[in-house]
């Protein structure tokens, strides 16, 4: 059931009394394969508590759940429908895990990097995982071990595990396994998150921010990694920037033609003199050109970086001629961070893409301390 995964981590995500009692009823179901009444039993929930985004989160778990075990139209019916639930989840609480999580899931472009289990160690981990639902923590923690045994690759079994002494609030215990997960597998931002989760209940603050920079540094597009870092430097005075940045033009190949053309948003038409349509226009042109030059060496982290370079480019000069604001804050903070030489670094960990992951690890590689500096220098997040 690692679609509908309760391994949250700490979060503010809440629920009242009522609302818990009927998403904990909807858990047991599903872990029973009562699909459709856990189903009724989480919409039972969204009335106790409306306010609460955890009913619909969990609505797009269970759809999520149904997707990974079928196939075709089916799965697609399902896919939209646990979108539909996640971006719901989205309105109540921006920073619900599952909901994001599911998102993330979704949207990325290329395959994860991370260890794909044997049959049996999944199944294992699916089996603690009803368990862990049911609040059968001794039960569930078995299976967890018994899979970390068969697949010692396999770092989620040991977050899970960790987790079953961290709802008991045995942090230590917790953290051992989830350090024990980060250390099998440092590209699992869930293990780093969770360990940050451990050790800021045994008071270790600068130990705890480590772990959600190394988190983000494993998965820059893990949105609770971020957000626990916001609310930790909030807490001690410092306020993050947010590049809500939207790509607002694409470019296209017409199949019978193979010639490209640049696709704008609509809004920008309106301004065609702005300094955003400028900018988007340029940005769609430079992948235009790429496209149809078709170098096979081209990358889509270099595509995006050649295209946003030029865009940048081309704005200074304008700049030059006539100091011109851009009406996205987004666009405003990038010229910034390219003005800093910080637009590649900006892409990777604020723009990222699992198809960018070449160029990540071989920048971490060549930058060891990068994330953190650019982080807690810049104060920038996505």
């Amino acid at each position: 059931m690692s679609a509908i995964s309760l391994h949250a981590g700490a979060t503010e995500v809440g629920i009242n009394a009522a609302g818990q009692v009927l998403l904990d009823r909807g858990q047991s179901l599903l872990a029973q394969g009562q699909v459709q009444q856990a189903f009724d039993a989480y919409r039972e929930a969204a009335k106790a508590d409306p306010a609460s985004s955890l009913p619909d989160s969990m609505s797009a778990g269970l759809f999520g759940y149904l997707a990974e075990r079928s196939t075709g139209d089916q799965r697609a019916k399902f896919l939209a429908q646990s979108l539909a639930f996640a971006r719901s989840a989205l309105t109540h609480n921006s920073a619900d895990p599952i909901a994001n999580e599911l998102i993330r899931l979704a949207e990325q472009d290329a395959p994860t990097h991370l260890h794909a289990p044997t049959k049996e160690a999944a199944d294992l981990v699916e089996a603690g995982e009803s368990l862990f639902a049911q609040r059968r923590l001794p039960e569930a923690l078995a299976k967890y071990e018994l899979a970390a045994q068969v697949d010692p690759l396999y770092s989620a079994a040991w977050v899970f595990a960790g987790d079953c002494f961290y709802v008991e609030k045995r942090w230590a215990e917790a953290e051992a396994r989830f350090r024990k997960a980060a250390s099998i597998e440092p590209l699992n931002g869930q293990a780093w998150r969770f360990l940050s989760d451990a050790l800021a209940q045994q008071g270790k603050k600068q130990d705890a921010q480590d772990a959600l920079l190394s988190g983000i540094a494993a998965q820059p597009t893990q949105r609770p990694n971020w957000d626990k870092l916001d609310t930790m430097l909030r807490a001690g005075g410092v306020t993050m920037a947010r590049l809500n940045l939207r790509r607002r033009a694409s470019a296209t190949l017409d199949p019978a033609t193979h010639k490209p053309t640049v696709n704008l948003d609509k809004q920008l038409l309106d301004k065609p003199q702005g300094a955003d349509t400028s900018f988007w226009t340029m940005y769609g042109m430079t992948l235009a050109t790429a496209m149809a030059q078709k170098d096979p060496a081209a990358s889509p982290f270099s595509l995006e970086l050649q295209a946003l370079r030029t865009a940048l480019k081309v704005d200074a000069d304008l700049q030059e001629k006539e100091p011109r604001s851009f009406d996205d804050p987004g666009l405003a903070l990038l010229r910034k961070l390219g003005a800093q030489g910080q637009l590649e670094t900006a892409i990777l960990l604020l723009m990222y893409r699992e198809s960018y992951r070449p160029e990540f690890e071989a920048w971490k590689k060549a930058h060891p301390n990068g994330v953190r500096e650019f982080v807690l220098l810049q104060n920038v997040r996505p």
